[in-house]
């Protein structure tokens, strides 16, 4: 089992991982703790939890809304093909 050790809010944690995924679960807790410190720099020390779950929050935000562009992209090829099939279709 592969074990990562992660500084997030100035606190060290040991998380443990599958084998060959310490360089994803070290990323991760990169992209957390970056948020974090953002978040602490903002509105200080408001503790490790309120910042944990802030962190959580804005990171599932920008998630919704990727998935949102995502669907978006989605359903304007949809369209797209859509269209190119009709107008093959008057063509022939």
């Amino acid at each position: 089992m592969g074990q990562v050790q992660a500084t997030i809010n100035g606190r060290l944690y040991k998380l443990d991982c599958a084998d060959g995924q310490e360089q994803r679960l070290g990323e991760l807790a990169n992209f957390v703790g970056d948020k974090v410190e953002r978040l602490a720099k903002e509105f200080g020390q408001v503790g490790d939890i309120r910042l944990l779950m802030m962190a959580a929050l804005v990171t599932a935000d920008e998630l919704f809304d990727l998935r949102e562009e995502l669907k978006t992209r989605q359903d304007s090829e949809i369209v797209r093909e859509a269209s190119s099939a009709a107008e093959v279709k008057a063509a022939s």
